[in-house]
C-alpha cells in the first residue's frame, strides 16, 4: 500500500510487478528451470547425472549446487530479465478484455 503513493521510477517498477503476479510467478519458475538444467551442464555433468536415485528431482545430484551469492545473482538476474515480459502483458493487460485476464 505505501508504493502505490509513491511517483517515482523504482515504485513505478514495483507496482507493474505486482499487477501481474501470476505471469511473473509461472514465467520465473520456467526461466529458473532452464537456468539450472544450463548450469547442471556447464559444470560438467553428464546426461547420466539427469536422474539420480537418491534425489526425486531431475538435473539435481546430491553433489550439485553454488554458493548464496551466485544464487543471488541468479535471483536478480531473473527478476531483472522478466521486467520486459512482465511489462509488456501489463500493457496487453490494460488493452484487453478478455475473462481469463483477470486471473493472471
Amino acid at each position: 500500500a505505501f508504493l502505490e503513493q509513491v511517483q517515482n521510477r523504482l515504485g513505478k517498477i514495483f507496482i507493474m510487478y505486482g499487477r501481474v503476479p501470476f505471469f511473473y510467478y509461472v514465467c520465473h519458475l520456467y526461466l529458473i528451470h532452464i537456468i539450472c538444467v544450463i548450469f547442471f551442464f556447464v559444470s560438467g555433468n553428464g546426461a547420466d547425472k539427469i536422474v539420480d536415485r537418491n534425489t526425486p528431482f531431475l538435473f539435481r545430484p546430491l553433489d550439485f549446487g553454488f554458493n548464496l551469492w551466485v544464487v543471488y545473482l541468479v535471483w536478480l538476474f531473473a527478476v531483472v530479465a522478466l521486467y520486459w515480459p512482465c511489462r509488456w502483458f501489463n500493457r496487453y493487460k490494460s488493452t484487453h478484455r478478455q475473462w481469463w485476464l483477470s486471473y493472471v
